[in-house]
């Protein structure tokens, strides 16, 4: 459901008008006020019986007659059962249809009780005393939550009870059941009136809080969108300068001490030259198909990126350094491959790229970046000086404890090798 959808639904500017859910978010508000609706009716309950057993004083002192009778119906019928309903309710596996009737059962059975009690009694204060019919019914509507067609139904049977205790009451005064009738009538009116406004109230505020959910949701997913956007470069769709950094950190994060790591700086061949005689736009169709071609050639565990212009960047963590070498002349033979001309390449008659690759071990601090990229870009200016269109290798010797020893098989020490031109 959008927020408008939602919007429509939920605001109103009369409060009397109803708050109509659709079916499927009908459903959603039972889920969302299944377990508020359950605590409410477990302190509902609770509460009520701590004033039904603590009002039997009253009974004693205003209808001593039938003390007995009032003890025996609140604390060995009334209370046991209500205590049985309060520990239905709190079970989780509860249903809505379940807890209304036991709100429905606890309410009904403390007002008979206190109306038998009171309907037995030979004191002319018994029958102004049914009138706690009143305070049940108020109590049932407003303190538990129950439906809107549940709520009349229990008001209007609470109601006939009290009016029912009071005429069979031998000792009531005359006009005491006109009176009752007429209470109970208006109470129920505006007890039912309260709680359709409370039910629409919650509905309300249940949609209030879904269309918060889905703003937040969209926000959360523009700013992951920008986010990606961000970090890719919109011209090839490789990473750019800030995406591949944040890879490179990432996987830096996650490996251990003594774990080989590569940085490799790709730079296309006498590109300056290739716009001068073919144009940008030319230009710009050849940095996509060199970024595919690359990209193609890239394994798992390599971090292509795009650094600027037509740099390119090529980082991986944990590959071994014995495969460095095949991993520059990979690329450089992809890009040859491609055939794209260049008259103006000193290279040869076709776009190549020179690539220099740097090798180093993780020490378990932070590597520094800056210093690694400069050594790869130094060994690209060599790949350069060779004649272009190949690939120098550049392995540092280990640093710190722990470190992994190079592999002597290949040059150390800021040493490097060339992989050899086609």
């Amino acid at each position: 459901m959008s927020i408008e959808e939602i919007k429509t639904v939920a605001i109103t500017e009369r409060i009397y008008t109803p708050v109509k859910l659709t079916p499927g978010l009908e459903t959603a508000f039972r889920d969302y006020e299944r377990d508020r609706r359950r605590r409410e009716t477990v302190f509902g309950l609770s509460l009520g019986a701590v004033f039904y057993v603590g009002t039997l004083p009253l009974d004693w002192m205003i209808v001593p007659d039938v003390r007995a009778l009032s003890l025996v119906m609140r604390l060995g019928i009334g209370l046991p059962i209500t205590l049985a309903l309060i520990l239905l309710v709190a079970r989780p596996t509860c249903g809505d249809a379940a807890r209304q009737w036991a709100v429905c059962i606890a309410a009904l059975l403390c007002s008979l009780t206190i109306t038998v009690a009171m309907a037995r009694s030979g004191s002319p204060v018994a029958a102004v005393y049914l009138g706690g019919n009143l305070v049940i019914l108020g109590f049932s509507i407003n303190m538990v939550p129950v439906g809107t067609i549940v709520s009349a139904v229990l008001c209007c049977a609470i109601s006939a009870i009290m009016v029912a205790g009071a005429a069979v009451s031998a000792a009531g005064p005359p006009g005491v059941v006109t009176t009752y009738i007429l209470l109970g009538t208006l109470l129920t009116i505006v007890c039912v009136f309260a709680n359709w406004c409370l039910q629409n109230e919650r509905r309300r505020t249940f949609l209030t809080l879904l269309r918060e959910e889905i703003r937040l949701r969209q926000i959360s997913q523009q700013r992951d969108l920008l986010e990606r956007l961000a970090a890719i470069d919109p011209l090839t769709g490789l990473a750019n300068r800030r995406g591949f950094d944040a890879m490179v950190n990432g996987d830096l994060r996650h490996a251990k001490a003594g774990t080989p790591v590569c940085v490799a700086m790709i730079d296309i061949d006498c590109f300056k030259a290739f716009n001068d005689s073919y144009g940008h736009p030319r230009g710009d169709d050849v940095l996509r198909a060199v970024a595919e071609a690359m990209a193609a050639r890239c394994g798992p565990g390599l971090r292509l990126g795009r650094m600027g212009g037509e740099e390119f960047a090529v980082a991986a963590v944990g590959t071994d350094h014995a495969a460095l070498p095949a991993i520059g002349e990979g690329l450089c033979r992809a890009v040859e491959a491609l055939a794209l001309p260049h008259g103006r390449n000193s290279a040869g008659p076709v776009v190549t790229i020179s690539v220099g690759l740097a090798g180093s071990w993780t020490t378990g601090s932070p590597l520094d970046t800056g210093r690694f990229f400069a050594i790869a870009d130094e060994a690209l200016y060599q790949a350069k000086r060779a004649g272009r269109n190949c690939a120098v290798v550049t392995v540092e010797k280990a640093l710190g404890a722990g470190a992994s020893v190079p592999d002597p098989s290949l040059p150390t020490d800021m040493a490097t090798c060339t992989a050899p031109t086609s």
